[in-house]
């Protein structure tokens, strides 16, 4: 699972630099073309989100429930965990090719704040995903932090006696400091969204 986020950030990195190079010069210059460019960055940065909130679930209950953990999670759930992600990520990154962007309208220079509404940035893509997948992933975080401050006072052959579990700790320590930086960013441009007018 930690090798999918590495792929849908390298997949992000790829493609969102050379689309903000096409915005920049104003292609495609008609309305589906820009819509569909625009849904295209909303997809994958929905799936980077939800695989964020994804692993820190994964390390919630790697931490908690180790042995049932490595009984249950099998790379088949792990496929098929990684393929809801995608659809989810799809599903609401297509929303404003549904009907939720602003309407038809002849362009001649492709800008995202002319197909997609700001309205659907702030209530959709920040308080219903990254807000939301935000306090949750803080919650899981923190309790994952709890059980390092409590793993600290363990002597050196407890952990030895449960090496996979300080493993697992770990790195959830690490994906801690993975998550916030780049998700902290998000709060600062969309409540500054949330008072523009068109």
């Amino acid at each position: 699972m930690l090798n999918d986020i590495v792929y849908i950030q390298l997949t992000m990195g790829l493609f969102v630099t050379p689309s903000a190079a096409i915005y920049y010069m104003g292609y495609p210059g008609n309305f589906y073309g820009c819509l569909f460019i625009s849904c295209i960055l909303l997809i994958l940065t929905n799936v980077s989100i939800i695989s964020l909130l994804v692993i820190a679930l994964d390390r919630f209950f790697a931490i908690k429930s180790p042995l049932l953990y490595q009984k249950v999670m099998t790379m088949r759930k792990v496929y098929c965990i990684n393929c809801g992600i995608w659809l989810l990520g799809i599903n609401t990154g297509l929303i404003p090719i549904y009907g939720w962007s602003h309407p038809y309208r002849e362009l001649t220079f492709c800008r995202f704040i002319d197909v997609i509404k700001m309205e659907h940035m702030v209530y959709l893509q920040f308080f219903g995903i990254i807000l939301t997948s935000n306090i949750i992933m803080f919650a899981v975080y923190t309790y994952i932090c709890l059980v390092v401050c409590l793993s600290a006072h363990w002597s050196v052959n407890d952990l030895n006696a449960c090496s996979r579990f300080a493993v697992n700790v770990r790195m959830s320590s690490r994906l801690l400091k993975l998550t916030t930086k780049p998700n902290s960013l998000w709060f600062d441009f969309n409540c500054s969204n949330l008072g523009c007018k068109d």
